[in-house]
């Protein structure tokens, strides 16, 4: 019996916190801007409905296939979560930063909390914590993708084993 009002009491604080955590939004519409990858702005407008995110529209002139393709995925992955803690995209990291950076202005512009718009990271690291690794590549730009493209060429064949 303790043991299902402990479940149920975690259950209804779990919900609580969710309902505060977006009755908090203010609806209508939040504009905020950040420097881009080349210095022009990315423009965004945070749009809230019934206290939750129900739109995103970026203005840029970044490059369409890269920063253009990471905004749109930073886009979708926002409204799916309803929530601006999300990853920036490799490859288009600086645009996703700035990106991000607009996104959490016009949040809090709408209400949102400093607390919740902050990535903790904690799990994500202990999940790197004991990994072992022949190469890492960092980065993924032309120099990096070369390197990935050299070592996978280079390991992709097994070789004898050492007695």
């Amino acid at each position: 019996m303790k043991n299902r009002l402990t479940k149920l009491s975690l259950i209804v604080l779990t919900a609580l916190f969710s309902v505060s955590a977006s009755a908090q939004l203010k609806d209508g519409d939040y504009n905020a801007e950040s420097k881009g990858v080349w210095g022009s702005p990315i423009k965004v407008n945070l749009s809230i409905k019934n206290g939750k995110i129900a739109d995103i529209k970026f203005t840029h002139n970044e490059t369409p296939a890269v920063g253009g393709s990471a905004l749109d995925k930073i886009k979708a992955d926002v409204l799916k979560s309803q929530n601006i803690n999300v990853d920036a995209i490799s490859g288009a990291t600086a645009t996703s930063k700035a990106a991000l950076s607009a996104l959490e202005a016009a949040f809090l512009k709408a209400g949102g909390s400093k607390a919740i718009s902050k990535k903790t990271s904690a799990a994500k690291d202990k999940a790197y914590e004991n990994t072992t690794t022949d190469v890492v590549v960092v980065g993924g730009g032309p120099g990096g993708m070369m390197a990935a493209i050299v070592n996978f060429q280079r390991f992709s064949t097994p070789y004898p084993e050492v007695a």
